[in-house]
C-alpha cells in the first residue's frame, strides 16, 4: 500500500473523530456556521472528511481543488462578503484538521499541494470587495518547510496522474511528465520539439491552440474540455488546464498544458442521462433520499400518484407520506435494514396531498459508494392501490362464501404414512364427487391428484402432498392446481398439506383443501368486463368521429343512435331535445325509433313516469338495472322487452339541451361503465349541437349584414345620381326612375309640395300636393 493511500484509509477510519475537530473549528471562527443545526453541520462536516480520503484514494488533487473552484465561480456571480468568508474559512479549517495528523512525507506533500492550490484558486476567483480583509497566509503542514516546495513540486508533477506539459513561448514541447507518455502513447523524445498541436483532436488544430496562446499569454487561465489525439489517431475528451508561466518579473516564459481523460466520465454522464430518462419515464415510483432521510429526488410518476410537485418535497422527510394505517414496527423493520446495509421489501400504506390514502409495493435499497459506504438511499415503489382493492373484494367474496359453506367447513384428508386415506370429512367427500365410505384406505394420489390442470401425468414424487408426506416440507398454498372427481371431472384447488410428526418421525399427513371455482370465475369475468369496457371505449371513439364528420343535426343524432346499437349492443337507442316545454323525439332506433319520429312523439315536462324527464329535472344521468322495480319508469308498449334503462341529459353548462336514451333487453344489461361512457358522449353531442346552433346563428346574421349593406348601396346609388340633375325637374324624374329601377317598381311616384307640376318621370310620374 502507497503512503498516500495509507494515508487515505488514515482519514477514512478516523471520519468521525476528524468532523468533530473540523465542526469545533469552524464553529469557534464563524458565528454564522455556529448557529446552524447541529446534525446539519456534522452532515456536512463528515462529507466534507469523506471527499480527501477520495481525493487521496485516487491520488489526484485536481478533484479537490477544482471543487472549491467551482463554487468559488457560482459565489462570484453573487457576491457576498459572508458567503466568501464561509468558503476560505473551510479550506483553512480543512487544513488546520489535516495537517496535524499527516502520517508521512508523501501525504505531506499531497495535502501541501491540494489545499495551497484550493486556497490560491478561491483568492483568484472571488472579486476583492467580497473577499475577508485578513491577509493571504502561507499554508503549509506543520511537519514540512516551505524550503523543501520546489522538491515537493517536482515530486508531485512527477508521480501526477495528469498529463503535464511544459511549452515553450513558440508552444513547442519542452517537457511531459512519465503519465503524458501512457495517457497519448508517445515517448519523450518523440514530442520534444514539436508544436503543440499535434495534441489536438479539434478540427484545426491550431486555430485552437492559437485562441489558448492568447489567452494564456494575457496572464489568464483557459479552463475547460476539448478533444485530444494519441500517438495511434485516437481521439479522446479532455479536462484541460493552459496557462502561461512567468518568471519573477512578470514575464512569460513558458506554457503549461495539462490535461486529464474524462473519456470514463463522458460515458458515466451518458450512462447517468439515459438512467435518468429511464426513471423520468418510469411507470413506478422513485425516491431518493440522503442518509438522514431528506428526499433529493422524485420522478414524475412519484408527482403523478401524490399530488406533490418536487418543491414540496425536496428536503422533507418521507413521513409527510405517513398515512398512519402502516404499523410502528414496519417502519423500524425497514430503517434497521436499510441502515445496516440490507434491502427492504413491503407494502405501505401512505397518503396524497389531498389526504387520499394509496398503497404500494416498496424496495428499498441502499446506495453505496466505491469505498462501500451508504450515501444514499433508493426507493422504488409501485402503486398497488388497484390491485389491492380488487384482491380485497375477492377475499370479502372468499370469506362471504366461507360463510355460507361453514355448515359443512373445507374439505380434510388426512392419510398414513403410505399415503392411504384414513379420514376424510363429508365437504371433501362431496366435492370430490364419492360417499365418505368409498375414499377410505384408498391411496389419495391416484385417486384424486393423478393428473395435472391439461390432464397429463402428475408424477407422484412431484407432488406436494407426497413431499410433504416423505420430506416434511408444507406445502404453501396454491391455486393452479385441481382436484379430480370420481366422474373424471376436474375442479381447481387451493390446498395445503402439513406432514403428521409423532416422536420425530412422519407418520402421516393433512390435507386441507378448497375448491376455487368461484374465485377463478370472478377472475375471468374481470377479464371479461375490461374486454367490454375496451370494445366500449372504441366505439365511443368511432361514435365521436361520426360527431365531428357529420354537419346536419338530424342526420348527426340518427347516426349516433344507429352507431350506438350496433356497436354495444343496446335493445333500443333514442334522442330528444327540448322544445318549448316538451321532449321532442329527434332520432330512435330499428322500426320503433322511424314509427315513433313520424308520428312525432314528444314527451311533456310535465310527465311524472318517464326517466328521460326525470332526468332533465334532475340534471344528471337515471340509471335503472332493474325497470320494473323503477317507480318512475313507463312501458313503451313498442319495446316490451325493455328489462333495464339508462337516461343521459345533453347539457351544455346548466342548460339542458337534450336527452340521450338507451334501453337494455338483459337485467342489469346497463352499469355504471355504461353511465360514464354515455356521460362523455352527451358531452360530445351537446358540444355539436352547440357548435351548430352557434353556425345557424353565425349564417342569419351574415345575411342580415349583406342586406343593409345592399340597402346602403341603393341609397348611395341614387344619391350619386340625384346629384347630376340640373334642375328640379331632372331631380324628381332621376329619383322615380332609380327608385323604380333599384326596387323593380312598374312605376314610382314622387310627391313635392309644389303648386306647379312637372312633367311626369320616364319610370312613373310626379304629382304635388
Amino acid at each position: 500500500m502507497s503512503a498516500l493511500k495509507e494515508f487515505a484509509n488514515f482519514i477514512s477510519l478516523n471520519v468521525a473523530n476528524l468532523a468533530a475537530t473540523y465542526d469545533r473549528l469552524r464553529a469557534e471562527n464563524s458565528e454564522s456556521y455556529a448557529v446552524l443545526p447541529a446534525d446539519k453541520r456534522m452532515a456536512r462536516a463528515r462529507q466534507l472528511i469523506k471527499t480527501v480520503a477520495e481525493v487521496c484514494q485516487s491520488g489526484t488533487p485536481d478533484l479537490l481543488y477544482h471543487l472549491f473552484d467551482d463554487r468559488a465561480s457560482l459565489l462570484s456571480n453573487q457576491p457576498g462578503k459572508n458567503q466568501s468568508s464561509s468558503l476560505l474559512a473551510e479550506v483553512e479549517c480543512l487544513g488546520q484538521t489535516l495537517t496535524p495528523v499527516v502520517t508521512n512525507l508523501e501525504a505531506g506533500k499531497f495535502l501541501w499541494q491540494m489545499l495551497s492550490e484550493a486556497r490560491r484558486l478561491l483568492w483568484q476567483k472571488l472579486p476583492e470587495s467580497t473577499l475577508p480583509s485578513w491577509p493571504k497566509p502561507e499554508l503549509t503542514p506543520t511537519s514540512l518547510s516551505l524550503d523543501n516546495k520546489t522538491r515537493f513540486l517536482s515530486y508531485i508533477i512527477e508521480n501526477s496522474q495528469v498529463a503535464q506539459v511544459a511549452l515553450d513561448e513558440q508552444a513547442r514541447i519542452q517537457y511531459i511528465n512519465p503519465f503524458f507518455c501512457s495517457l497519448y502513447g508517445y515517448q519523450t523524445e518523440e514530442v520534444l520539439g514539436r508544436h503543440v498541436s499535434i495534441l489536438s483532436g479539434e478540427a484545426e488544430p491550431e486555430a485552437h491552440y492559437s485562441n489558448l496562446l492568447e489567452i494564456a499569454a494575457g496572464q489568464d487561465v483557459w479552463r475547460g474540455e476539448d478533444w485530444r489525439k494519441r500517438k495511434d489517431g485516437s481521439i479522446f475528451p479532455a479536462s484541460v488546464t493552459f496557462s502561461g508561466i512567468r518568471d519573477e518579473n512578470g514575464s512569460l516564459i513558458a506554457y503549461l498544458d495539462v490535461s486529464r481523460d474524462v473519456s470514463e466520465r463522458r460515458n458515466t454522464q451518458e450512462q447517468l442521462r439515459q438512467l435518468s430518462q429511464v426513471v423520468e419515464q418510469s411507470p413506478t415510483i422513485v425516491i431518493i433520499t440522503n442518509t438522514t432521510g431528506q428526499i433529493e429526488y422524485v420522478n414524475p410518476k412519484f408527482c403523478q400518484i401524490t399530488g406533490y410537485s418536487p418543491a414540496e418535497v425536496i428536503g422533507q422527510n418521507p413521513k409527510i407520506l405517513k398515512s398512519g394505517e402502516t404499523p410502528a414496527e414496519e417502519y423500524k423493520r425497514l430503517w434497521q435494514s436499510i441502515s445496516s446495509g440490507q434491502e427492504w421489501q413491503g407494502e405501505l400504506h401512505n397518503k396524497k396531498k389531498n389526504g387520499e390514502l394509496y398503497r404500494v409495493s416498496a424496495h428499498i435499497s441502499p446506495i453505496k459508494d466505491a469505498a462501500e459506504r451508504i450515501t444514499h438511499y433508493l426507493s422504488i415503489q409501485e402503486d398497488i392501490t388497484a390491485y389491492k382493492q380488487a384482491e380485497e373484494r375477492l377475499e370479502q367474496l372468499r370469506h362471504q362464501n366461507l360463510l355460507i359453506l361453514q355448515s359443512v367447513g373445507e374439505g380434510i384428508i388426512s392419510v398414513d404414512a403410505q399415503g392411504r386415506q384414513t379420514f376424510v370429512n363429508s365437504a371433501a367427500a362431496k366435492m370430490l364427487g364419492y360417499e365418505v365410505d368409498e375414499l377410505i384406505g384408498l391411496p389419495s394420489h391416484i385417486t384424486w391428484h393423478y393428473a395435472k390442470p391439461d390432464g397429463t401425468p402428475y408424477p407422484q414424487e412431484e407432488c406436494p402432498t407426497h413431499i410433504a408426506l416423505t420430506q416434511g416440507i408444507i406445502h404453501p398454498p396454491a391455486d393452479d392446481e385441481v382436484f379430480w372427481r370420481k366422474d373424471g371431472t376436474s375442479f381447481p384447488v387451493e390446498y395445503l398439506s402439513t406432514p403428521i410428526v409423532e416422536e420425530d418421525k412422519i407418520v402421516g399427513s393433512v390435507i386441507t383443501f378448497r375448491d376455487v371455482t368461484t374465485r377463478k370465475q370472478l377472475k375471468e369475468q374481470t377479464q371479461q368486463s375490461l374486454i367490454r369496457l375496451t370494445r366500449q371505449i372504441e366505439a365511443i371513439t368511432e361514435v365521436a368521429q361520426q360527431i365531428a364528420g357529420t354537419p346536419n343535426l338530424d342526420d348527426l343524432f340518427q347516426q349516433v343512435v344507429d352507431l350506438m346499437q350496433s356497436r354495444f349492443g343496446y335493445y333500443h337507442a333514442q334522442i330528444y331535445t327540448l322544445i318549448e316545454g316538451d321532449m321532442v323525439l329527434q332520432a330512435g332506433t330499428g322500426e320503433v325509433g322511424y314509427r315513433l319520429k313520424e308520428r312525432g312523439h314528444k314527451i311533456p315536462l310535465s310527465a311524472e313516469q318517464s326517466l328521460v324527464v326525470r332526468a332533465v329535472w334532475e340534471g344528471e344521468a337515471v340509471l335503472a338495472p332493474d325497470v320494473l322495480q323503477e317507480p318512475t319508469w313507463l312501458i313503451n308498449p313498442l319495446l316490451p322487452e325493455t328489462k333495464a334503462e339508462l337516461a343521459v341529459p345533453i347539457t351544455l353548462g346548466a342548460e339542458v339541451l337534450g336527452v340521450l336514451d338507451v334501453q337494455s333487453d338483459e337485467l342489469g344489461g346497463l352499469n355504471e361503465e355504461d353511465r360514464l361512457l354515455l356521460i362523455g358522449l352527451c358531452g360530445q353531442i351537446s358540444i355539436a349541437i352547440e357548435t351548430r346552433r352557434v353556425e345557424a346563428e353565425r349564417v342569419r346574421l351574415l345575411a342580415e349584414v349583406e342586406r343593409r349593406a345592399q340597402r346602403e348601396q341603393t341609397i348611395r346609388t341614387i344619391t350619386e345620381r340625384m346629384r347630376t340633375a340640373n334642375n328640379l325637374e331632372q331631380l324628381v324624374k332621376i329619383t322615380a326612375r332609380e327608385l323604380g329601377q333599384q326596387l323593380s317598381a312598374g312605376h314610382a311616384i314622387v310627391e313635392l309640395g309644389l303648386e306647379k307640376k312637372p312633367a311626369i318621370a320616364p319610370s312613373g310620374y310626379a304629382r304635388d300636393n
